[in-house]
Parts: structure tokens; sequence; C-alpha cells
């Protein structure tokens, strides 16, 4: 199984939308292949403090397909919050399943937790049932970046070139 040595970003995210110190949102996305023909490699979220998100996608030797840019909307990141609150109390395994087998695919989620970081890999499309609405959200983001098409979740900027594999 190849994996790719993907660098992944931290968000941290300080503030609801109506002003409320919010903590402890750290949490990083990242989807990968093996076998890649066709497509990006790596596909990796990045979120900054204001509420922006890049999209990179890549291919092995770091060949950049994607780099699309937006903002999350109110709702999005509201959604975001909800998802995160309830990932706190859960212990999450190592790995489920067996990711990117049979050149399926693979995710990565990042929390940053009370008790240390915590990663967790799984198949792609085959998400435990306590990642599966983080997994969607992460998902309709990605359609929403990839296609320069506004989700309930994000508003990609002005500058999004659709990207099609």
């Amino acid at each position: 199984m190849n994996r790719p040595i993907a660098l992944l970003a931290l968000l941290a995210l300080t503030g609801c939308p109506d002003d409320v110190e919010y903590t402890q949102l750290v949490l990083s996305m990242s989807s990968w292949a093996g076998e890649c023909a066709g497509g990006p490699c790596s596909q990796d979220l990045d979120f900054d403090a204001d509420g922006t998100m890049t999209l990179t996608g890549a291919d092995w030797d770091g060949t950049g397909y994607i780099a699309n840019a937006g903002s999350m909307t109110e709702d999005g990141t509201e959604r975001l919050h909800e998802l995160e609150d309830d990932l706190r109390d859960v212990t999450l395994e190592d790995t489920y399943g067996c990711p990117d087998c049979d050149d399926g695919g693979g995710m990565t989620i990042v929390l940053d937790t009370e008790a240390g970081e915590a990663s967790t890999d799984y198949p792609t499309g085959e998400a435990p049932t306590e990642l599966a609405d983080i997994d969607a959200w992460f998902r309709d983001v990605v359609i929403a970046l990839t296609t320069c098409v506004a989700s309930p979740n994000v508003e990609p900027d002005t500058e999004c070139v659709p990207f099609t594999w």
C-alpha cells in the first residue's frame, strides 16, 4: 500500500457566528490513494483561523492538480462545530478496515484532543459510524471546491477554477 506523506494542516477556528469563543477546534482531513490514475493522489483540506479553506490535490511527485480556496458559510461553521463536539468524547481507533486495500483509497482525520493528537485512517467510502457525518461534511466541501459550486458549508472564491479528472 502506498500512502502519501501529506502535510496535514490543522484547523484552528476560535469564533462562532455569535462571537462566542469556541476552543479545541483543531482538525485536519485528507483523502489519498495508492493507485491514482486520472486524478489526484491526495487531497488535503487546509483551514485558516478566519474561516477560509483551501483544497489542494497532488500527484505522488508533488505536482499540483488543484488548489482552490473558499470561505466557510455560517451554516458550515456551525455544522463543523457540532460535528467536532460530537467527536470530543469519542475514542477512535488508529485504523478502521483496510484503507487503500485493492486500490480503494483511504481517508485520514486528525483531531487535537485533550489527550493529544489523535489520527484515524479508514477506507474511502467506508467511514466508521462515529466518523460518518464528518466524512460527509468533508466530501461536501471537496465537491464544492472542486466544482466551484457553493454548498451549504462553503462558498468558493471567485478565482476558483473547476477541476475534473
